[in-house]
């Protein structure tokens, strides 16, 4: 936990905080359940995002918890400085680029506050998953993942999820969206996945709502007592 005066979960209207500002609340990284939930949310989002073909590009700050388990995640555009000035926004990410970016994401929420010369132990399958999304390379053959001619229960069931293939990595494919969901999906009950990781994500925002409101009542009767105290 962070040192220091505890700083308010900012709580939109809405019903959702920052994925930034929960960690400068809580001030700790996530534990690895609560990282396979983010993969699994952000995952999930982002495939329904390019099946609707709305193309994402977002970073750590762009990701959204809501009281209820979900994720939302804004889409921001990188932007293109021209050699005469002006500022355009460039296109829209890749798909392997966006499992790029979530691997990233992940990985950061993990280390979040951790010393550099501080290495933190994971389980070899959470760690195998990130390794892969974040050194993966493109391949012309790629498949973007951007169909609507099945729904997401279907095509997770029926994509042949092929990446691995032996220690040389002979004949493994580029992991996509889907490919990252039946690997978060396989270490839990299939059809319970979504509904368990929903609720992870919940209790996060739930917990780290409470105990900074906590934190703040029992930084407040501290001053209280030392003010009396001195009367």
């Amino acid at each position: 936990m962070a040192e220091g005066p505890p700083i308010k979960l900012d709580i939109q209207k809405d019903g959702y905080a920052n994925l930034d500002g929960i960690f400068e609340s809580f001030g700790a990284p996530l534990n690895e359940e609560q990282a396979w939930a983010l993969c699994y949310q952000c995952a999930k989002y982002l495939h329904e995002e390019r099946r609707k073909k709305r193309t994402q590009a977002f970073d750590f700050q762009a990701i959204s918890i809501y009281r209820d388990g979900s994720i939302r995640i804004a889409n921001k555009r990188p932007v293109h400085t021209q050699n005469n000035g002006s500022s355009t926004e460039s296109s829209s990410q890749t798909e392997i680029e966006v499992v790029n970016a979530l691997g990233l994401t992940v990985y950061q929420a993990l280390d979040y506050g951790c010393a550099e010369d501080e290495e933190r132990e994971l389980s070899s399958p959470l760690e195998s998953l990130i390794d892969h999304m974040t050194n993966a390379a493109e391949d012309d053959n790629t498949d973007e993942g951007i169909d609507d001619s099945h729904d997401f229960d279907e095509k997770l069931d029926s994509y042949e999820f092929a990446c691995g293939g032996g220690a040389s990595g002979e004949g493994s494919k580029v992991p996509s969206l889907l490919y990252v969901l039946r690997v978060c999906t396989n270490r839990v009950s299939s059809t319970k996945a979504s509904g368990h990781y929903q609720a992870v994500c919940r209790a996060v925002l739930a917990e780290i709502e409470e105990l900074t409101t906590f934190l703040e009542v029992l930084s407040k009767g501290t001053k209280v007592t030392f003010t009396t105290c001195a009367v």
